[in-house]
């Protein structure tokens, strides 16, 4: 009994020792996964992090926690996997150590922002941004803030291009331009060469050619100066300038220099559309019908090539994020075990004492085992609660076609989930929770007012997938939903 508290203390040592290891094992992991996106080893990197995540939920390490979510959602943004992205930053925001660093906040708002703008919600990533941009104020280290605030307003410049907001494009591209020139040269110069290129991009399509021509010339000056070999972006840039003015072997000049760039610096994105850019000019001016459609075949060839490529990527997450959901259901399933099983600990442990200071008191043992009986019915009533709270709030995020309404979905009827996907593999995500509502007996209004969709476009998304599945015209699609495979 006077050893104890020695004890005691040993065992919170020994803890705390064992917690520090893995802590240090889990940041090793997370450098190791962005690391791989760096170096655009998607899947690799996202494996890595599902790794990191899972150790995280088990030792309960928030910066892991906070860190892995970032840098799954920064793959699934990568491969089409918005939706899951959405989920994962969510949960991310969720975590302690989120609250606590403002470069998380930042990257959080900046990808978020990304993911809203690949899903053509602008207004929604503009939001995004402009809180991107208002916590890069926060960043205390000069350099990194600057730079944190340069990157949003070129996010935000970049969405009022698309908008052809021009003038909100314009003073976004001139606050870019004052903070890189604030900053040394040799440390920023690809950036404000890109900034020049786009201010060069605007004035062409102002009309405002010599200044157009002038910008540009910054550009490429920088980029000389430095020796920096990606000079594709500004040789592009030129092309459009010349094509503008009407001179037509200047202008295919530059886009064939920028292509041949992008191909020894094997930019695949940037040959795509180089393909594509010379292809379009060519047929819009009349040009050699043959190179045109050159062009163009080589633009469809590369295309394909990379659908299937992004199509094997998409099949390699989605199949990392179903064993994430598998994780993350097992360890729901372990806490509540580890919770019972400490709770007999701690009762086993008063029950010893007690005994030992009071051996013949029997009426308080009965009572401890009283208490413990009150306990386990305590147990299952709230577990019971909390499966009708996670239905209620299933229910509620159907109703506002929240994202994470799969993810839920999933939690609770997993072998619904699986079942369909060993019936169609490529089940696509979209499908995923129309079945899903199908599954919760959503008539075809409910589905089409909580999707914000026509319920001609429900009706005839059932139709497609009663023709996939083979499901007779005389048997209720939302019972052939819920009935066993």
């Amino acid at each position: 009994m006077k050893n104890f508290p020695i004890l005691i203390l040993l065992f919170y040592c020994l803890f705390i020792q064992g917690q520090t290891r893995m802590e240090k094992q889990i940041d090793s992991l997370l450098d190791k996964s962005f690391t791989e996106f760096s170096e655009v080893q998607l899947i690799p990197s996202l494996r890595t992090a599902n790794e990191a995540l899972k150790k995280s939920d088990t030792y309960n390490y928030s910066k892991g926690k906070t860190l892995s979510n970032i840098y799954i959602a920064k793959v699934l943004a990568e491969t089409g996997g918005y939706n899951e992205a959405l989920g994962y930053l969510k949960k991310a925001e969720r975590e302690p150590y989120f609250t606590s660093v403002i470069d998380t906040q930042v990257e959080v708002y900046r990808l978020r922002g990304r993911t809203y703008g690949l899903l053509n919600m602008n207004k929604l990533a503009i939001q995004e941004f402009n809180k991107q941009l208002k916590f890069s104020q926060k960043i205390k280290d000069p350099y990194r803030k600057d730079m944190s605030v340069y990157w949003a307003h070129e996010n935000l410049s970049e969405v009022f291009t698309q908008l052809r907001q021009y003038d909100s494009t314009w003073v976004h591209l001139q606050q870019q331009e004052d903070i890189l020139k604030k900053l040394k040269e040799e440390q920023v110069f690809f950036d404000l060469s890109g900034t020049y290129a786009k201010k060069g991009q605007m004035y062409t399509i102002q009309k405002e050619y010599v200044k157009a021509q002038e910008y540009l010339d910054k550009s490429l000056f920088l980029l000389e100066k430095y020796n920096v070999p990606y000079l594709y972006f500004a040789l592009r840039k030129y092309g459009d300038l010349e094509a503008a003015r009407g001179n037509q072997e200047l202008a295919i000049s530059y886009y064939r220099k920028a292509l041949q760039n992008a191909k020894e610096l094997d930019a695949t994105d940037a040959v795509q559309q180089l393909y594509s850019v010379l292809g379009d000019y060519f047929m819009k001016n009349n040009l050699d019908p043959r190179e045109a459609n050159s062009y163009l075949y080589q633009y469809q060839k590369l295309t394909d090539s990379l659908d299937v490529a992004n199509k094997q990527v998409v099949e390699q997450a989605l199949s990392q994020i179903l064993d994430q959901k598998e994780h993350e259901n097992n360890m729901k399933s372990r806490k509540y075990v580890y919770l019972i099983v400490l709770a007999v600990l701690v009762l086993l442990i008063v029950a010893l004492f007690w005994y030992r200071w009071h051996i013949k008191n029997k009426k308080l043992i009965y009572k401890n085992k009283k208490t413990l009986t009150e306990m386990s019915q305590a147990t299952v009533v709230l577990e019971r609660k909390i499966e009708e709270n996670k239905f209620n709030d299933l229910i509620t995020l159907a109703k506002c076609n929240n994202p994470e309404f799969l993810t839920l979905f999933s939690e609770l009827y997993p072998d619904f989930i699986q079942k369909l996907k060993v019936i169609d593999p490529k089940v696509r995500s979209s499908e995923l929770t129309f079945c899903a509502m199908a599954y919760l007996n959503f008539s075809a209004k409910d589905i089409a007012t909580y999707t914000y969709v026509t319920l001609g476009a429900v009706e005839m998304r059932r139709s497609r997938l009663r023709k996939k599945y083979s499901i007779p015209s005389d048997i209720d699609f939302n019972n052939w939903m819920r009935r066993d495979y």
